[in-house]
């Protein structure tokens, strides 16, 4: 028999008694002084999804206007050049 409590978790040893483990479902008590709050790797892995997503971006971009660029040129036309606004 499993008792879940606030921060622990009570299980009924040998012979009736009651065992307080302080973990619940495997993790460490939250409440631990000695818990690090080091968040570096997961800064790093928010890091590297905005990277990819801005490399995916200007990727979509630039393939785009390469296709722009090609249809127009396979129509026939000369004057394909990007005339940019003022």
């Amino acid at each position: 028999m499993v008792i879940f409590c606030r921060t622990s978790v009570v299980i009924l040893g040998r012979g009736g008694a009651l065992v307080c483990e302080s973990t619940v479902l495997g993790f460490p008590d939250m409440a631990d002084p000695n818990q690090g709050g080091n968040r570096r790797g997961a800064i790093a892995g928010l890091a590297v999804a905005v990277v990819l997503l801005a490399v995916g971006l200007w990727l979509a971009r630039e393939l785009s206007a390469t296709s722009k660029m090609q249809d127009c040129l396979m129509s026939g036309r000369t004057n394909c050049n990007v005339i940019p606004a003022q």
